[in-house]
């Protein structure tokens, strides 16, 4: 996957954003800000950056609710 990001030291614990429940997001995914506290994945250069996601996200479960990452150090 491209842009994909490993935690290497947590600076401080992931917020809950809400996301879409048809959506698919992979652990470590860099996610936009779509509306507030709503992310998505990131698709292009001008997207607000909401943070990096914390645990995989299977499409299509139910679940309306992603933890993101604002701060931390990572490598890409």
């Amino acid at each position: 996957m491209a842009n994909e990001a490993v935690l290497v030291l947590e600076t401080e614990f992931p917020i809950n954003f809400t996301v879409a429940n048809a959506t698919g997001i992979e652990k470590g995914a860099h996610l936009q800000m779509t509306d507030p506290m709503t992310a998505s994945a990131a698709s292009g250069t001008d997207d607000v950056f909401a943070g990096i996601a914390s645990s995989e996200k299977i499409a299509s479960d139910g679940i309306t609710s992603e933890s993101v990452y604002k701060r931390g150090i990572f490598e890409g």
